[in-house]
């Protein structure tokens, strides 16, 4: 399995969530356009006379900043991987974990051309950026690696530079419609259109009038996934603790048959699939799922809410309540 096509229980795993990112990031070209004054001598013409003064012009030049972040990791001692990656918050990991899917699914093509930021990396960009040491990317005065809260994405669609500059447009605008879903947005729009930061943070409310407090109760940054993830013990968290995963049936003959098959993003059975794109716990055995789903014959939005009792799950959305209890375990041959 390649890092883009990660497993439906990548949820569960922090390693997994990583390997996608670090795709994500590699097959993004670092190149940037930036501005460049140029100060240049011109001769000009008053009263009939002649004189030389300087002046300074702004150019716009390509950029290639490839060798930057493998640059600054070998400063701190580490592989590219775990300092563009590694040093961003855990946190915000997964939710660009769950907005980079959502971007591949809408044939959008993510790339990521910055992660984590230090000061020696702040010092050497170029283009918009913070004062060394303020960058939300991962500054000494935002909390150093492994508090990145930034990003800069774009899209790799397109043969030509010019196809891929249009497909980021695309991309970003998709973004400010959707990115809260994810708990995402663009804190400076179109003056700085690469730049992503989660909603509820210090930098989104500084730049978009919002109250962080406010936008974290609104439940879009959070989830069942971000829940384990930020668990004391991380690595500890399995399928078992979350209890609607695994196979379900009408009966046990229908276990047998054709069970229903249930992870924590997604739900399959009966020629029907369900995506999990944001999930809550309510309590100890319900959940609540935003879902899209889909047929041979159709696709539907959903709002699902699952219920664990005594060995049944209850299935509730717009279209009914069903019941289902769990299929046995059959242990492998030794």
């Amino acid at each position: 399995m390649s890092p883009l096509e990660a497993a439906d229980e990548c949820v569960l795993s922090e390693e997994c969530i990583d390997q996608y990112l670090w795709s994500v990031y590699e097959r993004a070209a670092k190149v940037d356009t930036i501005k460049v004054e140029e100060r240049i001598k011109v001769t000009v013409e008053k009263n009939g006379k002649s004189r030389t003064v300087t002046k300074t012009v702004t150019k716009l030049v390509n950029e290639d900043f490839t060798w930057k972040d493998p640059d600054a990791a070998q400063k701190a001692g580490m592989s590219v991987a775990q300092y563009v990656i590694g040093g961003m918050d855990r946190g915000f990991r997964l939710r660009l974990y769950h907005l980079f899917r959502a971007l591949d699914d809408a044939g959008l093509a993510p790339g990521m051309t910055s992660g984590f930021r230090d000061d020696y990396r702040q010092s050497i960009a170029s283009g918009n950026k913070a004062v060394t040491g303020n960058s939300y990317h991962g500054g000494s005065r935002r909390g150093g690696y492994g508090h990145g809260l930034a990003a800069d994405v774009v899209s790799v669609k397109g043969e030509t530079r010019s196809e891929r500059c249009s497909s980021s447009d695309r991309m970003w605008k998709w973004i400010d419609v959707h990115g809260k879903e994810f708990g995402i947005g663009r804190p400076y729009l179109d003056k700085d259109p690469p730049h992503i930061a989660p909603i509820d943070g210090q930098e989104y409310a500084d730049k978009r009038g919002v109250d962080p407090k406010l936008a974290e109760k609104g439940g879009t940054a959070t989830g069942l996934a971000e829940q384990l993830l930020r668990a004391p013990n991380a690595k500890a968290a399995n399928r078992s603790k979350i209890s609607f995963i695994g196979g379900w049936g009408g009966d046990v003959a229908e276990c047998r048959d054709s069970p229903i098959t249930i992870t924590a993003r997604r739900a399959e059975g009966f020629g029907v699939s369900c995506e999990f794109h944001s999930s809550q716990r309510e309590s100890s055995n319900g959940w609540r799922m935003r879902a899209k789903c889909s047929s041979n014959t159709e696709r539907w939005n959903a709002n699902i809410r699952l219920t664990v009792s005594a060995g049944k799950l209850t299935w509730s959305s717009e279209r009914g309540t069903t019941t289902y209890v769990r299929c046995p375990v059959v242990s492998a041959s030794r």
